[in-house]
């Protein structure tokens, strides 16, 4: 059972749980469980039976795909007032989970049995509307990353990614490497290429663009020297004529 004030917090976060019948919130405060997660704990691996949703209210969480040579990919993040959709798949398949999730915060959330999702499910509109928009969002976000590793060069997506960021950008070359789906070893040797033609600087834990321009022109694949990238001075203009009369 969670409290009141858990209750609460769940109902500011999640709009489909205040569309919910009093009964229905009843049940689900009857029936949900807290949890307390530390950063850098994981709370779920491959093959895990999935029994329970998730309601994040603090806290932020990483799903990875990680192979067996130790590559991974961050598929998404979940935080707070949002929904882990691989979890919501395997319980409405009764799959097992198919990824790791890290807890890149402590983590506070309300954990919801599956006999009540389902339950709520079949009994709430509401409810199978935010399952239908959640999924179909995630799954877009999903084509998407898949074609940005198919299509596109390591390069690019890290400039894309670099240019994204606030600057400094506060990373490691793992984490850059999850966020794109490639070997630490393939970030550090882009980066290393990219600071020596002076477009950042690399400090420890930290990354400075010093040529946001040029990260620019490797995203949209055009060259410094290109017209896109180009000053172009404008033409002159006529000199004067004066008409003197004789």
């Amino acid at each position: 059972m969670i409290t009141n004030s858990e209750l609460a917090e769940v109902l500011a976060l999640y709009p489909v749980v205040r569309s919910l019948s009093d009964e229905q919130r009843s049940a689900l405060q009857s029936a949900a469980l807290p949890l307390r997660a530390p950063a850098g704990d994981i709370l779920a691996r491959p093959g895990d039976t999935v029994d329970e949703l998730l309601l994040l209210t603090a806290g932020k969480l990483k799903v990875i795909k990680q192979n067996g040579g130790g590559r991974a990919l961050v598929l998404y993040t979940v935080g707070p007032g949002e929904t882990c959709v691989l979890s919501l798949g395997s319980i409405l398949a009764n799959a097992p989970f198919p990824a790791r999730v890290d807890a890149t915060a402590p983590v506070s959330a309300v954990r919801v049995p599956s006999a009540l999702v389902f339950a709520l499910l079949e009994e709430s509109a509401a409810m199978r509307r935010y399952v239908f928009n959640v999924s179909a969002a995630r799954q877009l976000h999903l084509i998407d990353l898949l074609g940005d590793a198919v299509f596109y060069t390591v390069e690019r997506r890290l400039a894309r990614l670099l240019l994204s960021r606030e600057q400094p950008v506060l990373a490691t070359h793992q984490e850059l490497a999850e966020a794109l789906g490639t070997a630490r070893e393939v970030i550090s040797r882009t980066l290393k290429e990219l600071e020596t033609r002076h477009v950042l600087r690399l400090q420890r834990g930290e990354i400075t663009v010093l040529n946001p321009d040029a990260l620019h022109a490797i995203v949209t694949g055009t060259s410094l020297e290109s017209p896109a990238h180009r000053f172009t001075p404008p033409p002159p203009q006529p000199a004067a004529v004066s008409y003197s009369h004789h």
